[in-house]
């Protein structure tokens, strides 16, 4: 008979082993590779593009039509989330600090969106 298998009861349920699914690599990559903010955002920047196309055109993903589309949308951001997390620890391994995600010159003051008056 057909065989059901449905991984995911829904997208939430998605998003949650996603989170987990990408911390693991993430972690791995930190010990593999060590601290390297500039190739993790690089490799943020590029390999979901290419896990798009080795899915999608490569795999021949696009006869799936929507399905094959979303599939490899789907790995490409796991694939995004994957260098994300690397650059934030290799961030906060060189010095970092959390919500601070940006180099600052000593003295500098992180840039201001200011305040919420200003924009009524």
């Amino acid at each position: 008979g057909l065989l059901h298998h449905h991984s995911y009861p829904d997208l939430n349920g998605y998003l949650q082993r996603l989170n987990r699914y990408t911390s693991l690599p993430a972690d791995e990559l930190l010990q593999r590779k060590g601290a390297q903010p500039a190739l993790a955002v690089l490799r943020m920047l590029l390999d979901p593009a290419w896990t798009f196309l080795k899915m999608f055109v490569l795999r021949l993903g696009f006869l799936d039509g929507a399905l094959g589309f979303n599939l490899a949308l789907l790995s490409a951001s796991s694939t995004f989330w994957k260098h994300a997390k690397w650059w934030q620890r290799s961030w906060l391994a060189r010095g970092g600090r959390e919500a601070e995600p940006w180099p600052l010159l000593a003295g500098a003051r992180p840039p201001s969106l200011g305040q919420p008056e200003d924009y009524r």
